[in-house]
């Protein structure tokens, strides 16, 4: 409404956390590669099963909230620690890896 402060129209924010996901930095381009390929085999395995819901069984928990969490989002546990060492690994090898994943 006009005049109404931010503090009045916004939303709280959300209760401030220090807990952050147990990453494993994988170490060789072999493990990025791996890392990678089961993100590929989640995605597809996720898309398959939303394609295969029928318009009479379409909701949002069977159909939007799994393209929500689609593991091919940067905030999946998997993506982060596979891309990550692209910026920051000392081996050309292994940012190779982390730029294609």
């Amino acid at each position: 409404p006009k005049g109404a402060c931010q503090q009045c129209v916004l939303p709280p924010p959300p209760p401030l956390s220090d807990y952050l996901p147990p990453f494993v930095w994988p170490r060789t381009a072999a493990e990025i590669e791996g890392l990678a390929q089961g993100v590929e085999i989640d995605f597809t395995s996720t898309m398959d099963r939303v394609a295969a819901v029928s318009d009479a069984d379409a909701s949002v928990e069977t159909v939007l909230r799994p393209l929500m969490g689609a593991p091919h989002y940067k905030t999946n546990k998997a993506v982060v620690e596979a891309k990550f060492l692209q910026h920051c690994s000392t081996d050309s090898a292994v940012r190779e890896a982390a730029d294609k994943a």
